[in-house]
C-alpha cells in the first residue's frame, strides 16, 4: 500500500513580517531625514555664498570709487526725519565733526566737478522719511539721480559706518582714508536661522593724475 507524504513549506509568521516592516520603515525614515538635512545645509551654504558674493561686489565697487574720488564728506542721517544730508556736500569733512563716525558719505568721483554741490556720489544706509524706516539696504546715488540699492533682499544691514580721517586739520595732513564697517545678517534654511555677516575694509585715496 502506497503512503502519501505530507510536505510542509517554511515561511514567515505575521509577527516576523511586522517586525521586518517596522525595521525597514525606521531605516527609510532615518535616511530621508539625513537627506533632508543635507539638502537644507546645501541651501544654507548656497544662499549665504550668494549673499556674500553680492555684498563683496558692492563693497568692492564702493571702495574703488572712493579710492579714485576726492573731497570726502562724512555726515550722519537725521535721527528724527531719517533724511540724508544735502547741504555743503562739496566741502570736505572728516568724521570728527559728527561724533567720530558717519552713516553717510559723499565725494567727488574721478569725473566730478569739485565746485558743484549737486554732482557728488553718495553711499548710505537706506532712509525712508515717509515711513521713518532705517536700515536693511545700502544705497548709492550720483548727483540728483534716483538712488540704487546695492544689496539684495536676502541681506538685512543693521549698521553701516564710515570713519573718515585726513581731511581737516592744521599743518601737514596724512593721506585721506576711509574705514568702512558693515554688519548685518541673512536668514537661511527651513527655520530661517540668522547668519551674522560682518565686513570691515580700509580705503586710501589714490586719485588719478594725468
Amino acid at each position: 500500500m502506497k503512503k502519501n507524504k505530507i510536505t510542509t513549506q517554511d515561511g514567515f509568521t505575521l509577527v516576523e513580517l511586522l517586525v521586518s516592516l517596522a525595521i525597514f520603515s525606521i531605516v527609510v525614515i532615518s535616511s530621508l531625514g539625513a537627506m533632508l538635512s543635507i539638502a537644507d545645509a546645501n541651501r544654507r551654504v548656497q544662499k549665504t555664498r550668494a549673499v556674500l558674493d553680492n555684498l563683496s561686489l558692492s563693497v568692492e565697487s564702493m571702495s574703488r570709487n572712493l579710492r579714485l574720488g576726492n573731497s570726502y564728506h562724512c555726515d550722519k542721517i537725521d535721527t528724527i526725519t531719517k533724511a540724508v544730508p544735502t547741504n555743503n556736500l562739496h566741502v570736505p569733512q572728516d568724521c570728527s565733526s559728527v561724533g567720530g563716525w558717519g552713516d553717510f558719505i559723499s565725494f567727488e568721483d574721478q569725473y566730478g566737478n569739485a565746485s558743484s554741490d549737486v554732482d557728488q556720489a553718495k553711499y548710505y544706509l537706506d532712509s525712508n522719511p515717509a515711513s521713518l524706516t532705517y536700515g536693511s539696504f545700502m544705497y548709492r546715488k550720483y548727483g540728483t539721480t534716483t538712488p540704487i540699492a546695492l544689496t539684495s533682499d536676502d541681506l538685512t544691514i543693521r549698521s553701516l559706518r564710515f570713519y573718515v580721517t585726513g581731511i581737516t586739520g592744521v599743518g601737514e595732513k596724512p593721506q585721506p582714508k576711509v574705514i568702512i564697517v558693515l554688519s548685518g545678517y541673512t536668514e537661511v534654511g527651513r527655520a530661517q536661522e540668522p547668519v551674522e555677516i560682518n565686513i570691515q575694509t580700509t580705503v586710501s585715496q589714490r586719485p588719478l593724475n594725468f
